[in-house]
């Protein structure tokens, strides 16, 4: 998922993107940017919980990871894309522990979440993260902010 502006961080920080790619929530709503246009021939994996446009797998980021390793079949990922997802969810803890496992060691995640936004359904929403709650969520080793 995504809008025009996440789409343009991930362009203008295309240098920190490294295949595999996995982006969350990549079912294409009709209004929702490509991020795979931007990595022509990287192997690039688009999962969300409902089939559709964008989708190679259906999947619950919040199943056992022994689930979600099978159907990945146990690839990890140099960049993960993570846009406007997370307050769908609703366990982003365990989420945010399933996507710090498929990240490789020193691999990039690009994440955003609202916090000052409409209540959205895609099919729910659930969440508002502050920048504490949102680095504490995820088990990342450093954290650079683009705003």
């Amino acid at each position: 998922m995504g809008d025009i502006n996440q789409f343009m961080i991930v362009q203008r920080n295309a240098k920190l993107v490294r295949g595999p790619i996995l982006e969350i929530g990549s079912k294409d709503y009709g209004s929702t940017p490509n991020f795979r246009t931007l990595f022509p021939g990287s192997t690039y994996v688009g999962v969300d919980m409902a089939e559709g446009k964008g989708v190679d797998v259906v999947l619950d980021l919040t199943d056992e990871f022994g689930v979600l390793d099978a159907r990945l079949d146990g690839m990890r990922f140099r960049t993960i894309i993570c846009f406007s997802v997370l307050e769908h969810c609703r366990n982003p803890f365990k989420m945010g522990e399933s996507i710090t496992a498929l990240l490789e060691e020193a691999g990039t995640l690009f994440v955003s979440v609202p916090f000052a936004w409409q209540i959205h359904a895609y099919p729910s929403d659930y969440w508002r993260f502050t920048p504490g709650r949102r680095e504490g969520s995820l088990s990342c080793r450093e954290v650079r902010r683009d705003a």
